[in-house]
């Protein structure tokens, strides 16, 4: 329908931005389940490569894992942050 009052084009513009919220909102999601598969997929190469780590002693590896696991946190109290508004 063609917007024929202000009321009209208000009306059009709630609706637009409402739409447009939505698929952001959608986008976003999207983007934070992402972020957080390949913050996972990281975290686990890098523990990965921890373990292979013939250097390092058993505690030496649990500790520099727990580090790992903290910035992997870290990053994701980050990631869910980037999708609040306030």
């Amino acid at each position: 329908g063609k917007a024929t009052t202000p009321e009209d084009v208000t009306k059009a513009t709630d609706e637009g931005k409402k739409a447009i919220d939505e698929v952001h909102q959608t986008e976003l999601d999207k983007a934070q389940e992402k972020a957080k598969s390949d913050l996972t997929d990281a975290a686990n190469k890098e523990k990965s490569e921890i373990d292979a780590d013939t250097k390092l002693s058993k505690d030496e590896k649990d500790k520099t894992k727990a580090k790992v696991d903290e910035a992997k946190k870290a990053a994701e109290s980050n990631i869910d942050k980037a999708g609040t508004t306030d």
